[in-house]
């Protein structure tokens, strides 16, 4: 039975053959020989096989939830109330984000849905993984 990196070699294939005429491009001419363009070109390579893994997750979802374990799971009552006392008490969405372990644009969009936070001041923001 074929593994998943077995049936992606033909891609591989051609995401090298790319590389590896960006990388001549991208090497001056003294350096172009065979055995530079080679070594560079297995340098990416074993990269590219070494971050390869059909199990990962690799969505930004997956990495968000790295961070922030608790992305995408269901507020219990309790959770919700204790945001209701922090967030009144005066902490700011970074740290109450921190303390949930959730993103800021969860936070916001949790205290919009306990009506302490104006729909209009909640502007989601990316955030990058």
């Amino acid at each position: 039975m074929p593994t998943n990196l077995d049936t992606n070699v033909p891609k591989i294939d051609a995401v090298m053959r790319q590389a590896t005429a960006l990388i001549w491009k991208s090497l001056p001419p003294e350096r172009r020989d065979g055995e530079e363009l080679q070594s560079e070109a297995l340098r990416l390579l074993v990269r590219a096989i070494e971050s390869f893994d059909p199990e990962a997750d690799h969505s930004i979802y997956a990495r968000v939830r790295e961070r922030f374990p608790n992305t995408g799971k269901p507020w219990t009552t309790e959770a919700d109330l204790e945001l209701r006392k922090l967030f009144e008490s005066g902490n700011g969405i970074n740290d109450l984000s921190l303390y949930f372990q959730r993103t800021a644009n969860g936070i916001r969009a949790r205290l919009v849905k306990l009506g302490l936070l104006d729909p209009r001041q909640y502007q989601p923001r990316f955030i990058a993984a």
